[in-house]
């Protein structure tokens, strides 16, 4: 769970991610399916709210956005790479 309000990302066990605005926090805001193949390690919310990231066991991190319009942002990439895991613990 990854909370910067009124944002709040958490991941569930059936591989799903709920997204909530806490203006609002009985009713969900959206619920997608991991991008993930294998359990979620971890998810942390983008500084400015746009987006989070999900980690994964498998060793991979995706990047996702919330607006349906920059959904062609969304990528995966491999945490193994030194550069990227530096990039992507700036998130957390």
């Amino acid at each position: 769970m990854s909370i910067r309000h009124p944002l709040m990302v958490v991941a569930t066990t059936d591989r799903n991610i709920v997204v909530c605005n806490l203006a609002s926090p009985q009713t969900e805001f959206k619920r997608i399916p991991s991008p993930m193949k294998y359990q979620t390690r971890c998810v942390s919310t983008f500084p400015g709210k746009e987006g989070f990231l999900v980690g994964s066991i498998e060793g991979r991190v995706a990047v996702q956005h919330i607006d349906e319009a920059q959904q062609s942002k969304n990528f995966i990439l491999s945490a193994i790479e030194t550069t990227m895991i530096y990039i992507c613990s700036q998130f957390y």
